[in-house]
């Protein structure tokens, strides 16, 4: 029998105590006038779902879509940006793949807006854009120096839209955080 190795060890505990990933990937959505970017988001979620049976994947619509299916009748119109605040809160990693102008792709632009003075949120959120600084400065004021530096990945287009690597760094970020979590859990033990 092959001895298990450290990595192998890892992975199996993360099934065993039930370590979870909440991913949550902002960007294009569905209604947005390129749908190659919209089909890029779809590519980085379905990979980081296929990737690991402990990455729980969603996005914001995602969300509105369970809340409005629940049929709650109670649930009043809520304020302009909670819910992306909230959905924010509960992740634990945020994907923000800024692929097109704030002309185009209005959301992304509003929900980095929204958490870029919520340093917690801020901290774990990390932004995939093209690599010409106008996509920089397309941001309101400052909003894109609130976040850390090496949480910015600025990409070639090319690199972009093949999708292979901004799906291995993802896959990457989302193996850390487990990793990380499964230290916690391994810590709050003992």
């Amino acid at each position: 029998m092959l001895q298990e190795t450290f990595p192998d060890k890892v992975r199996r505990a993360h099934v065993d105590v039930g370590a979870r990933v909440y991913v949550l990937v902002w960007g294009p959505g569905i209604r947005t006038k390129q749908q190659h970017w919209y089909k890029k988001r779809l590519k980085v979620i379905s990979h980081l779902k296929g990737l690991n049976k402990n990455y729980d994947v969603w996005t914001s619509e995602d969300i509105s879509t369970e809340v409005r299916a629940s049929g709650e009748k109670n649930i009043k119109k809520i304020e302009a940006g909670s819910a992306e605040l909230i959905d924010a809160s509960e992740a634990d990693i945020i994907i923000a793949l800024v692929l097109g102008p704030p002309e185009s792709q209005p959301g992304i632009y509003r929900e980095l807006q929204l958490i870029s003075a919520k340093r917690k949120l801020r901290d774990k959120t990390y932004i995939f854009l093209p690599d010409q600084p106008s996509y920089r400065r397309r941001f309101t004021g400052s909003v894109i120096n609130n976040f850390r530096e090496d949480h910015i990945f600025p990409l070639p287009w090319k690199v972009l839209k093949d999708c292979d690597q901004v799906r291995s760094r993802c896959s990457f970020l989302a193996e850390q955080e487990l990793q990380q979590k499964l230290l916690e859990m391994m810590y709050s033990v003992v």
